[in-house]
């Protein structure tokens, strides 16, 4: 009986230390979107009451995070902030599948233009320069926020 009590207690001492360890790792996490983040990058702030705020990044560090939404500028302690996400549109990866696709039919073409003296070179790279700009402009439109930093609460991600 008396080796349950003492573990129970040793549990029970232990739990406030991990409590603090976990807001040291958060707020290290928080202080990290420094590097991740460029000043005047598109956001998505969600804190604790639900809310988003979208805007252009102004300022980050461990304590706050400074939005300039609706030509507002927001500070937002750190301890408020649940996720933070980034909306970026990239096109590498639009361009790489267009000029896949391209290829396909650029192959395809070339042996018809060989087949029937054509020029091999103009069928070969004229589709595959069709599916990289329809590549890279599909991907262009595409906005999806990526998410940056997500707090950690009781072990589990905040959803």
């Amino acid at each position: 009986m008396k080796r349950v009590v003492a573990a129970v207690l040793a549990c029970l001492m232990a739990s406030p230390a991990w409590a603090q360890d976990s807001g040291r790792q958060a707020s290290s996490e928080f202080a990290g979107l420094r590097q991740k983040l460029r000043t005047g990058e598109s956001l998505i702030v969600s804190i604790d009451s639900g809310t988003q705020i979208r805007g252009r990044l102004q300022d980050v560090n461990g304590a706050h995070i400074v939005v300039l939404a609706d030509e507002v500028r927001r500070d937002i302690p750190a301890e408020q902030v649940t996720r933070v996400q980034r909306r970026r549109n990239g096109v590498a990866l639009g361009a790489v599948i267009g000029a896949g696709v391209g290829v396909a039919f650029g192959l395809a073409a070339r042996s018809y233009a060989y087949n029937e003296g054509g020029s091999e070179g103009a069928a070969l790279l004229l589709p595959i320069g069709a599916g990289l700009g329809v590549g890279i402009a599909i991907d262009a439109l595409l906005v999806v926020p990526r998410t940056v930093y997500q707090r950690i609460q009781n072990g589990h991600a905040a959803r």
